[in-house]
């Protein structure tokens, strides 16, 4: 339990390091908070349902020209492992590093591509089982700060060798 709570402590203060960095810088677009739909693909060859995803990230460093570092988390609604019957609850909640590059100044439209690292929980059937996480991103302001994106995620759901890739769809506020 210990173990859990140093973990989700370490998570949630990187989070909050990276939004108080954030309240400093000016609207770059790359930051974003996101609701979507998801669905996993198993690595027993199981298929999920649609399930829903939230997430954000805050990326406020900018280490190059068009190049930022930052923290997101994410909350990915799972299915059972065993059989896409079983949906009491369980879900991946995962926190990570990320890079990301604008194309803004080479297509003067604001379009994102980030990259991820992180290490989160997945919760299943009253269990929590830790495992590496990582994906890609791209995003897209459509209109004043609003935009759509796609983000593709592999976990590692700390469950022997069980891991899942997931396709993820979603609408966001970007800042």
């Amino acid at each position: 339990m210990e173990k859990m709570l140093t973990k989700i402590l370490l998570v949630s203060a990187v989070f909050a390091g990276s939004t108080l960095g954030a309240s400093q810088m000016q609207y770059k677009g790359m930051s974003s908070f996101y609701a979507g739909s998801s669905k996993a693909s198993y690595a027993n060859g199981g298929e999920g349902k649609t399930k829903v995803t939230f997430g954000g990230d805050v990326m406020p460093f900018q280490v190059w020209p068009n190049l930022f570092v930052g923290a997101g988390m994410d909350l990915i609604g799972i299915d059972g492992y065993a059989s896409a019957n079983e949906t009491y609850g369980n879900y991946t909640l995962g926190g990570e590093l990320k890079i990301g590059y604008s194309l803004q100044s080479l297509i003067h439209w604001n379009v994102n591509l980030k990259a991820e690292v992180g290490y989160g929980v997945t919760r299943y059937s009253s269990t929590n089982n830790w495992g590496s996480q990582y994906g890609a991103s791209i995003d897209t302001e459509i209109y004043s700060n609003f935009g759509v994106g796609y983000k593709y995620k592999h976990v590692n759901m700390g469950i022997g060798s069980a891991s899942y890739n997931t396709n993820i769809f979603y609408v966001a506020v970007m800042f």
